[in-house]
């Protein structure tokens, strides 16, 4: 006989199982404390439930350490992708709430045995959490600067055209913003664009000093 399935949809502080039986049909959920003692109370619900293999969303950030639970328990722990989860729940025009993630999880798991295992660390590495908060750092530096070149750009289209035209559309942001420091000052018109340029390129050059910093 197929066991039932377990999914997990966790949070900052709680996490809830969803248990479905072999048809997907909902057994029951319940919603547990992000801590040691809601994984080991979580585990013995699974256990009683026959459960042997569990999805869990986002097993590489909130749900990081139930996942760790869950395999050193024995469990085959698989990560559900959320565009998986969310297309169970949309399939049965379900709103989204805590628990119906967690039984979309498990749904989502039935339906794909073969996903892949959960993507956090059987155990905890101090060197390789240091690594990752840098690398996620840099992403979320690399995401700022981005959406600030974004912004300068459009700022940019819709300076006064007698200051347009003195700047080189083929050239990239930051030489743009050079070359708008260098445009004729006496223009007392355009002080205030000037100045808040200026003050674009100075937030513009400070996150590539931290992109350095964390290369080095």
């Amino acid at each position: 006989m197929t066991p039932p399935v377990g999914g997990i949809d966790p949070h900052q502080d709680t996490f809830t199982v969803g248990i479905v039986d072999p048809h997907g049909v909902e057994i029951t959920h319940e919603t547990f404390d992000n801590t040691a003692a809601g994984y080991v109370t979580a585990i013995e619900l699974l256990d009683a439930a026959g459960v042997r293999q569990v999805g869990v969303e986002g097993s590489a950030k909130w749900g990081a350490h139930v996942a760790i639970a869950l395999c050193a328990a024995g469990f085959d722990a698989r990560e559900v992708p959320a565009s998986r989860s969310a297309a169970q729940r949309r399939s049965r025009r379900l709103e989204k709430t805590d628990a119906v993630d967690a039984v979309a999880s498990a749904r989502a798991l039935l339906a794909e045995p073969t996903l892949g295992p959960v993507q956090t660390l059987e155990v905890y590495d101090p060197l390789a959490a240091e690594i990752e908060a840098v690398l996620e750092h840099r992403r979320a530096l690399v995401a700022a600067r981005t959406l600030g070149l974004h912004h300068v750009a459009d700022q940019i289209s819709k300076l006064p055209a007698e200051i347009r035209g003195q700047l080189t559309s083929d050239d990239k942001i930051e030489s743009r913003l050079r070359r708008l420091d260098r445009t004729d000052p006496a223009i007392d018109v355009y002080t205030g664009w000037r100045l808040s340029f200026c003050h674009l390129r100075d937030k513009q050059r400070s996150p590539i000093i931290l992109l350095f910093d964390h290369a080095m």
